[in-house]
Parts: C-alpha cells; sequence; structure tokens
C-alpha cells in the first residue's frame, strides 16, 4: 500500500537533499518531520470514519478503538496491536476490529497473524475493499504471491470503483 502511494518513491529525493551539504539542520527537520506525519496519515487510512458507522457493543470498546488509532498517528503501532486485541476480547463480533489489527499486524511484519485474523472476515462474506488489500498483503508477506493475487483480484471483482 505504501509504496503504491508513492511514500518510498518520494523518499530517495528526500534522502539526496538530506545528505547534501547545503541542507541546514533545520531543514532537514522540517523535511523528515513533515515526511513522517505525511507518512502517519496514511497509516490511518483504515481507521478513517469507521467509528460513525460501526455499531459499537459498548462506550468502552469504542474508547478503546479511538485510543488504538491516536497510537498509530503516532506511531505506536505496538500499542495499537495490544488496544486491539483487547477490544476482540470485549466484543469479537466487530469485524472492523479484526480489520485492523491485521493491517497492523502487516505493518509490524508479522503476516502469517495478520492473515489468521484477516481470514474469517473473508469467509464470512463481510469483507470490504480495505480486507481484500490487507489479506493480499499479508499472503505476499508470507511468500504466497499466487494466493495474494488471486485474494486482490476477488476485491476487485467484489469492489471494481
Amino acid at each position: 500500500m505504501l509504496s503504491s502511494l508513492g511514500l518510498f518513491s518520494i523518499y530517495r529525493p528526500i534522502k539526496i537533499f538530506l545528505q547534501a551539504n547545503y541542507a541546514t539542520h533545520s531543514h532537514k527537520r522540517y523535511i523528515l518531520k513533515n515526511y513522517f506525519r505525511l507518512l502517519g496519515f496514511i497509516l490511518l487510512l483504515p481507521f478513517q470514519s469507521i467509528s460513525q458507522s460501526t455499531q459499537w457493543s459498548s462506550p468502552e470498546v469504542e474508547q478503546m478503538y479511538a485510543q488504538a488509532k491516536e497510537y498509530l498517528s503516532k506511531g505506536g503501532v505496538k500499542q495499537s496491536i495490544i488496544l486491539l486485541q483487547q477490544a476482540i476480547q470485549l466484543d469479537p463480533n466487530v469485524l472492523v476490529l479484526h480489520r485492523d489489527l491485521a493491517y497492523c499486524l502487516n505493518l509490524v511484519g508479522d503476516h502469517n497473524e495478520a492473515y489468521k485474523t484477516i481470514e474469517p472476515i473473508l469467509d464470512n462474506g463481510q469483507a470490504d475493499e480495505q480486507s481484500y488489500y490487507i489479506a493480499g498483503s499479508a499472503l505476499n508477506g508470507m511468500g504466497e504471491k499466487k494466493k495474494a493475487k488471486k485474494t486482490l483480484e476477488k476485491g476487485i471483482k467484489n469492489y471494481p470503483h
């Protein structure tokens, strides 16, 4: 996802600029701060506008989800994982918790666990386009390229927009 959005492709010119002798320390800090701010925003995309449309079993679960979003925005992926796991224990029927947990697990490189987390959503027919992307990403990370391609193609077929 990140490479398809061009975040890593814009990193190379930034890296070259940062290595240049004429870039002052304050310029370097400004560039890096804004690059990571943009990266943090992109990492939050799966979490956007979910809390308004989801039926929460309790305000506590919704609060935990909001806190997980906050941690992720600040780069605290592992803290986000912990909160999402706790929220799932309180309400295992909220699919968005499973989907976003799988997303975070992919971010830390735990692709096997990410796929185990997202697979039931795909199997029960309640997957959205992000679920297919997350599953494809997990499968790709596991080295299952053909299965990843099939999963992504199924997602595109179900969500052609």
